[in-house]
């Protein structure tokens, strides 16, 4: 039902209420986790990178009755010792190959002990010798003394 009054049309319903948009809910969380996000890397402290290294623990001379068996030691007079006894280079594979082979063996590799600084030709050697003979190797290291 219409009325016109004055040229105008009016109506007799009533105007229309305009609902109110309900906000997203992941507007404000995305805007609360910004500010956190910024706070944190304000107010974080600043840290130099040497500050939070550490230097490894360095030894001269290893405890080798914790290393696990079999251990074959190498020194640089080129000597030789197997689980501590002393023992020749050509008995080297056949010995490693039955100390593997042992029941009490703590592991099924050969674990080698050599000095750092051992010079390279007659070490690849010793392993290529391991290697034909069908000895896993395992290398074990021994830093040198850091000098202040």
């Amino acid at each position: 039902m219409s009325h016109e009054v004055g040229g105008e049309y009016s109506t007799m319903l009533a105007p229309r209420v305009r609902r109110r948009e309900r906000m997203e809910f992941a507007l404000p969380t995305i805007n609360v986790i910004f500010l956190l996000m910024l706070y944190f890397l304000i107010a974080g402290t600043i840290v130099q990178k040497d500050e939070l290294s550490v230097l490894p623990p360095v030894t001269t001379e290893s405890a080798t009755d914790r290393l696990p068996r079999p251990l074959l030691v190498m020194t640089d007079a080129g000597t030789f010792t197997l689980d501590g006894i002393a023992i020749e280079r050509s008995e080297l594979v056949a010995a490693a190959a039955v100390a593997i082979a042992d029941p009490l063996a703590q592991t099924s590799q050969l674990n080698v002990l050599a000095p750092r600084d051992m010079v390279a030709g007659p070490f690849l050697d010793i392993l290529a010798a391991f290697a034909a003979g069908g000895v896993p190797v395992r290398l074990v290291m021994v830093e040198p003394e850091l000098v202040p």
